[in-house]
């Protein structure tokens, strides 16, 4: 169990990057949009 965490927060964490690369690119273009 213990040897399976660090894979799993690994693939967390590569998630979440996914995530705020989403987000940010999302604010990027309404801030385009705006401008």
């Amino acid at each position: 169990m213990l040897k399976l965490m660090p894979r799993l927060s690994l693939v967390e964490g590569m998630v979440g990057l996914v995530e705020m690369y989403k987000i940010e690119k999302r604010s990027v273009d309404t801030m385009n949009k705006i401008i």
